[in-house]
């Protein structure tokens, strides 16, 4: 894998192991990664547009509540997000020693006739989270409670 995502079991919940050479791509590939299980994004269509922010303490907490949030939105709202495209980040905690994440999702409704659920994600889980960089890229580890 040199960019991008790939699953794995464990125990009752599902995990998921994220690469990317930029931070900004490891944002966007967990959450189409944690997509994923919930769902195809294939057969999802860019109809509707969602702002999605997150803060955190620290890059690696920002990333969680990051899959949080569009969790959250996924749960709250019904709509299916099939692409993320990031507008603003503070990766590194400026001035405000805040790290932030602005981005737009894009998706539609669900639609029970079109739309294959694969799995509930009911909570992105601490258990083995990690973000670290490497050499080259970087690397995530995130389980999911199913």
């Amino acid at each position: 894998m040199s960019g991008g995502f790939s699953f794995f079991e464990h125990t009752a919940d599902a995990g998921l192991n994220v690469r990317g050479s930029t931070l900004k791509e490891i944002f966007e590939y967990s959450a189409l990664g944690m997509c994923s299980l919930i769902f195809n994004p294939e057969k999802i269509s860019d109809l509707t547009r969602v702002k999605i922010e997150a803060y955190g303490e620290n890059t690696e907490d920002l990333l969680f509540q990051w899959l949080k949030e569009i969790l959250y939105r996924i749960n709250t709202t019904g709509i299916l997000f099939s692409s993320f495209r990031i507008k603003k980040n503070i990766f590194s905690g400026s001035k405000s020693d805040k790290y932030y994440i602005c981005a737009d999702a894009y998706g539609e409704l669900l639609d029970v006739e079109r739309h294959d659920v694969c799995m509930e994600i009911k909570a992105v889980t601490r258990h083995l989270f990690k973000l670290e960089r490497g050499k080259q890229d970087w690397k995530a580890t995130i389980i999911f409670d199913i």
